[in-house]
């Protein structure tokens, strides 16, 4: 999901891009959604505390499409 988040133009794009990866892996969708959403939060706020400037907008990005 990271490396692509910047390809998405909407959110219909990110879903679909969740679905791909998920069928690849063979994961369980809400489960791998849900990882997604923890991983996503976590790196926003060690990204904002390392004063990054991109990557938090990618973070929130992914998470009001998900959340």
């Amino acid at each position: 999901m990271w490396g692509r988040i910047d390809d998405t133009a909407h959110s219909g794009e990110v879903h679909t891009l969740l679905a791909i990866l998920v069928d690849a892996g063979n994961l369980d969708h809400d489960r791998a959604r849900a990882w997604t959403i923890v991983r996503a939060v976590d790196y926003w706020l060690w990204g904002l505390g390392a004063s990054l400037t991109e990557d938090p907008v990618r973070c929130r990005r992914l998470l009001e499409v998900l959340a």
